[in-house]
């Protein structure tokens, strides 16, 4: 399965400390109406949250606290059955000392600034649908 779309705007974000790195990004699609995007991002978190896939749909929650970078976060926002926008992002971070990587959950605050790429995809024609077997939402094209 596949679909084709085409880029349109680019949308750049500049994250302050304190800010939610998925809920801004959530805010900005729809802001701007961005219905499907690509998501790139750097920077800084002070806390983080990350999600590692276990299997059958479930994961394992990783918290933690103080500086980390956001050496690299990348992934998708996809509308929903519903409509609702769901973005999917995966990153990597490390203080130096520890690595983490996996899925960005919601409560990853900025500890300094993220910069932040929304590249918007247009007549693209994809949701986010529950796959019962797979326990996961995962796309499927009109």
């Amino acid at each position: 399965m596949h679909g084709v779309g085409r880029i349109g705007r680019v949308i750049a974000l500049k994250l302050d400390v304190g800010e939610d790195l998925l809920k801004r990004v959530i805010e900005a699609c729809k802001e701007y109406q961005v219905r499907v995007g690509v998501v790139s991002a750097i920077g800084a978190l002070r806390k983080v949250r990350v999600g590692i896939y276990s299997g059958e749909g479930k994961y394992k929650v990783i918290k933690r606290e103080g500086i980390y970078e956001l050496a690299a976060c990348i992934g998708n926002v996809v509308p929903g059955e519903n409509g609702k926008l769901i973005a999917h992002l995966h990153f990597v971070v490390s203080n130096g000392e520890e690595v983490l990587a996996g899925h960005v959950l919601d409560g990853n605050e900025v500890g300094v600034t993220a910069e932040v790429f929304i590249l918007e995809v247009l007549d693209l024609e994809v949701i986010r649908k529950l796959d019962v077997e797979k326990k996961l939402k995962l796309w499927v094209f009109a």
